[in-house]
């Protein structure tokens, strides 16, 4: 997640504008809410 958390803070102090937020769901793996749009994690998305 670290990878994840760099970007997250370079993209910020961008200025590019527009909103950016992180979400970190422990235990999951990468893309994991592709997989199972009903998974009770996936709903916490909308």
């Amino acid at each position: 997640m670290v990878m994840g958390r760099n970007y997250y803070k370079e993209l910020k102090k961008s200025g590019r504008g527009g909103f950016v937020e992180i979400v970190e769901n422990l235990g999951e793996k990468h893309c994991f809410r592709l997989f199972n749009l009903k998974y009770e994690k996936v709903v916490d998305f909308d």
